[in-house]
């Protein structure tokens, strides 16, 4: 595929729909044959294919471009899943920074918000529960770094949230996410001032659970940060 010029050269070297075809035989090995090295040969050959393609003909490959960051995270779910969580954080972090932005860098493709704003913050919670920090403070920096272009820096702190959702203001998926995933980080490091910090998130997330339709995420975070003070509380 590097020595194709043309389209007409390419479609010597291989069938037009072989990245789509590597992106699906890399989630059935994921998916169905659980084999997550098979998968991410398979993956990783769908993204090699499609940055070929694109090079060439961008327009013509746009089923294949819309699977480059699902890839992408795939990858970095399986990375994380594997034990390799710095490359996992590192390539969510991307998706998080670069991933709306459709540059050639990443073939043009851009990714859904379903992506950014609940795979990667997913991803970045998983790794705070087993305890890798860096990993996931990794994941949050790239996530509050797109937050502020997509949405203003208000949603990054309990005030701001507090304010911009009084305000009617388009919100995040999940608004309260960066002030709660550091008040969940900060315990997890035993940080001075963490307890206090977690409460103080805690309680705004009962305030804001009056409206609707963030009410049940947010019930859900102020019961998980309380339990976790409760844990906290009985270690010596």
């Amino acid at each position: 595929m590097a020595g194709a010029a043309d389209m007409s050269a390419l479609g010597q070297v291989i069938p037009f729909f072989l990245p789509c075809l590597y992106f699906s035989l890399g989630m059935i090995a994921l998916k169905v044959e659980r084999d997550a090295a098979a998968g991410l040969r398979w993956l990783e050959g769908s993204l090699a294919c499609t940055a070929e393609a694109t090079r060439i003909h961008a327009t013509l490959f746009l089923e294949a471009v819309s699977l480059v960051w699902p890839a992408r995270a795939s990858i970095a779910e399986v990375a994380i899943a594997l034990g390799d969580a710095e490359r996992g954080a590192k390539i969510l972090a991307t998706l998080c920074r670069e991933g709306d932005m459709s540059t050639p860098a990443h073939a043009y493709a851009k990714a859904s918000l379903d992506l950014i704003e609940h795979r990667a913050p997913s991803a970045a919670v998983l790794l705070a529960e087993r305890g890798q920090v860096a990993a996931a403070r990794t994941i949050v920096g790239g996530y509050a770094d797109y937050l502020v272009r997509r949405y203003g820096e208000r949603w990054l702190t309990i005030q701001g949230v507090e304010q911009a959702l009084a305000s009617g203001l388009p919100a995040p998926a999940d608004p309260l996410f960066v002030p709660w995933l550091d008040a969940v980080l900060g315990l997890v490091e035993r940080r001075p001032g963490a307890a206090s910090r977690a409460l103080a998130v805690a309680e705004a997330a009962d305030r804001l659970a009056s409206r609707e339709p963030h009410r049940a995420r947010l019930r859900a975070q102020a019961a998980a940060l309380r339990r976790r003070l409760a844990a906290t509380s009985n270690v010596p």
